[in-house]
């Protein structure tokens, strides 16, 4: 759930601006936090080695798991689990569903080279694709709220203690997903001051239109 720029959305055109100004924003500030903090650009060669290996092992192997059947399972269950409208039990089983594709998403297989191969690709893809959907459940169990297009069937409305909170995800010393509440900064005044001269603005139009 984002809560942003836009506020509790998902609508499509909002994201595009999104990804355009603050996926910039976030890349130059990372390599800006890179340098300040003293990290080394320099990889270990070790490093490279182990995942190479492990990006060539679906065209190695001799029996293994269909990637696009594992998107097709991934699909169904963020579709019926992780849609607008949602509880804790359906959440929580879908949940379990992800995971057991997780577990077997090790052992995909694909057939022919490096060379424009989907399927060598789709071996690559849902790794990632159940690793975003544990987030965005996990994520989703976290906020006990109905805000924006979370609608949390089984809660009335937004919370105001978590409206204070973002959840922010981290690998934990075992490389397992781990969720962080931190709160939220408090919004600086020359941009509050905005919204409290719109509340006026719009007190004023209300009471305009409640005089005919």
């Amino acid at each position: 759930m984002r809560r942003g720029l836009h506020g509790a959305n998902r609508l499509g055109g909002n994201s595009l601006t999104d990804l355009l100004v603050f996926g910039r924003r976030a890349g130059e500030g990372a390599a800006e936090y890179v340098k300040s903090n003293g990290y080394s650009t320099e990889i270990d060669s070790s490093q490279l080695e182990t995942e190479k290996r492990r990006v060539l092992e679906p065209l190695e192997r001799q029996d293994g798991e269909n990637p696009y059947m594992l998107q097709q399972q991934v699909q169904e269950a963020m579709m019926e689990h992780a849609n607008l409208m949602r509880n804790e039990e359906s959440l929580q089983e879908g949940l379990e569903k992800i995971l057991e594709v997780k577990e077997r998403v090790p052992n995909v297989k694909a057939q022919g080279s490096t060379l424009f191969n989907p399927g060598w690709h789709a071996s690559q893809d849902i790794r990632y694709l159940t690793q975003i959907s544990e987030i965005i459940l996990r994520t989703a169990l976290e906020r006990k709220e109905r805000r924006g297009a979370q609608w949390r069937l089984d809660y009335d409305g937004p919370s105001d203690e978590l409206g204070k909170i973002n959840f922010i995800v981290k690998k934990d010393e075992q490389g397992e997903i781990d969720i962080e509440r931190r709160e939220i900064s408090p919004m600086p005044e020359h941009l509050s001051r905005l919204f409290d001269e719109g509340e006026g603005h719009g007190g004023e139009e209300e009471g305009k239109e409640s005089q005919f």
